[in-house]
This record gives structure tokens, sequence and C-alpha cells, in this order.
């Protein structure tokens, strides 16, 4: 009983499971239990020991490696950009009551070849002011304040 704890114990362990390997998953559609099980059957075959959880783990944690990436690389370089945005009234995501409404606020850019979606948020008060603001807050966050042609019309106006 004693030697098999101690075999356990001192089985390699698998490093992280890396992003090539979880992205694969993701390609193919796989959900956590179908590459926990080939992975596990793999990793016993090698010795290894890895885990649901560890699987699970390293697919979160790979997702925001990548996600990061995509966000600090997406607009390098990029060509000047127009800046779009527009509101809409919309039932209530938070509230889960279709009679509660709220001003959402879609901001995105474009170029001749290029529209990406920089998010949509909710503008509490609904006024033109706050949706400035919200716009504002978007390109910040993506770091585009140089990008955007006409910006001295609408950028700098919000601050």
């Amino acid at each position: 009983m004693v030697s098999a704890k101690k075999n356990l114990r001192s089985s390699p362990r698998i490093k992280p499971l890396d992003q090539t390997l979880t992205s694969t998953w993701d390609r193919e559609q796989l959900s956590i239990k179908q590459a926990s099980t080939s992975s596990i059957a793999i990793a016993k075959s090698l010795g290894h020991d890895v885990f649901p959880s560890t699987v699970y783990q390293a697919r979160v944690v790979n997702r925001r490696k990548m996600a990061r990436k995509i966000k600090e690389t997406l607009f390098e370089n990029s060509p000047p950009l127009v800046l779009h945005w527009d509101s809409e009234l919309l039932p209530s995501v938070a509230h889960g009551n279709v009679n509660t409404l709220e001003d959402r606020v879609a901001v995105l850019v474009t170029d001749k070849d290029f529209k990406h979606l920089l998010g949509v948020h909710v503008a509490e008060k609904g006024t033109g002011q706050q949706m400035v603001e919200v716009v504002i807050r978007e390109v910040h966050r993506f770091g585009l304040s140089d990008n955007i042609i006409g910006k001295e019309l609408c950028i700098k106006q919000g601050g």
C-alpha cells in the first residue's frame, strides 16, 4: 500500500498543456470530457498524471493568453480607421426582464478591407454625452486614439 502511494507521488508530472494542444481541441470542438479522456489516456501511457481539472485549467489559461495576444497585435501597424457607433434600446440582459430596456452602444472600427467590433456596452443614462464616453473608453481600451480618421471631431470632444 505504501509503495503504491510512493509511485503515484514520484510519477512524473506533465508540463502545463500547451496552446497548440488546447487550440486544437477548440478548433475540433472537443468538449472538456472528450479532451480529458484522450489526454489522460495518452498521459497515462507515457507515465504521467493528468486530471480533467488540469485540462480545463489549461484551456482557460491558454484562451486568455491567446485573447491577450490577439488584442495586443490586432491593430499593430494598422492603417487609419473609421470609427462607427450606434445605440439601440434592447431588453435588459442583467435583469432578465423583457419589460426592462437598456441603451446599448455598439462601437466598431473599419477601413477598406477590415471591420472589427470593439464592444457593445450599456449606456446607463442613455444620453449623448454618455454615448461619447463609452465610445472614447473603447477607443482608448484598444489603444486606437492615434489611428482614427477625424478624431479631432469626436475623440477630443469627450476628453
